[in-house]
C-alpha cells in the first residue's frame, strides 16, 4: 500500500520563457502566462468515473471517486500534485495529457516531469518540502522535448498501477545522465490531443519549430508524437498469451 503522505507530483516549466521576453512586450508575456495559469487552475478537484482490471487481469470493473488535485505556480513553473493511491492515479494522468494539449493549443508548449514520494505541500504557508519535488526538478531539467516523463521514483513500485493506455516507453527525450533521474515511461499525451481533435500533434509542434531557440525540441517531440500516432496499441506486443497460460 501507498504511504500515508505520499503524492504524485508534477511539475512543468514553459519551454522558452526566456526567449519569450526577448521577443514579446512584458504585457503579452504577462498576458500568454495568465492564460496558461487559467488553463492549470481547470484542471483542479473533480469526481471522476473509470475502470480497474479485476484481480485476473481479464476484465475490468467501473470505479467512481474523487480526486483533490492542489496547485501551486512561480514564475514560469507550476505544481500540480494529489495524494498517490492507484485509484487516483489515472485520473491524475489524465488531468496531466488534458494540461500538455491545453497549454499547446495555447502555443504555450511545456516541459514537465512527473515525481513520487512523502512530502510537505503547506499552500498557507507556502512551505513545500520532499524528495519528489527535488527529483521532479531535476527530471524536468533533464528532458530536451515538449511532454512528461516519469522519474525514477516510478521504478519498482509494486502498488503504482499503470494504464498502457496513459504511459510508454521512450527514452530519446533524456538528455545525457538523465537516466540518474528519469525511469524509461513517459505521459503518452499525443493520444488525449488525436482524442480532442481527431489529428496529429505534428502540424502545430512544426509550427512552433519554426522561430524556436531550441528546434532539437521540437524534433524529439515530434518524433514521440509520430511514433504514438503509429502505434498507439504498443503494449500488445508485451501482453501475455492468455490462451496458452490457461491451456487453451
Amino acid at each position: 500500500m501507498a504511504e500515508d503522505n505520499e503524492i504524485a507530483v508534477a511539475l512543468f516549466d514553459v519551454l522558452g520563457f526566456e526567449d519569450r521576453i526577448r521577443r514579446y512586450s512584458l504585457r503579452e508575456v504577462h498576458d500568454q502566462y495568465m492564460n496558461l495559469l487559467r488553463i492549470a487552475k481547470t484542471k483542479g478537484s473533480h469526481a471522476f468515473f473509470d475502470t480497474r482490471p479485476t484481480g485476473d487481469g481479464r476484465m475490468e470493473t467501473p470505479v467512481f471517486g474523487f480526486i483533490e488535485i492542489e496547485q501551486y505556480y512561480f514564475s514560469d513553473t507550476i505544481l500540480l500534485w494529489t495524494r498517490f493511491d492507484s485509484v487516483r492515479f489515472r485520473p491524475f494522468l489524465h488531468m496531466c495529457s488534458a494540461f500538455i494539449c491545453e497549454a499547446l493549443q495555447a502555443r504555450l508548449p511545456i516541459r514537465g516531469a512527473l515525481a513520487l514520494g512523502e512530502a510537505i505541500m503547506d499552500k498557507q504557508n507556502r512551505t513545500y518540502l520532499g524528495k519528489p519535488i527535488v527529483e521532479a526538478a531535476r527530471a524536468e531539467k533533464a528532458q530536451r522535448w515538449i511532454g512528461l516523463g516519469l522519474g525514477r521514483s516510478f521504478i519498482d513500485k509494486p502498488h503504482v498501477y499503470f494504464n498502457a493506455e496513459l504511459i510508454r516507453p521512450y527514452t530519446r527525450h533524456g538528455k545525457p545522465g538523465s537516466e540518474d533521474v528519469l525511469s524509461q515511461l513517459v505521459v503518452d499525451w499525443p493520444r488525449a490531443w488525436r482524442k480532442e481533435h481527431g489529428t496529429s500533434a505534428v502540424q502545430i509542434l512544426e509550427h512552433l519549430s519554426y522561430n524556436s531557440q531550441v528546434p532539437e525540441y521540437y524534433r524529439c517531440a515530434i518524433e514521440f508524437v509520430r511514433q504514438s500516432d503509429e502505434n498507439p496499441a504498443w503494449y500488445k506486443a508485451y501482453q501475455p498469451d492468455l490462451r496458452r497460460q490457461s491451456g487453451a
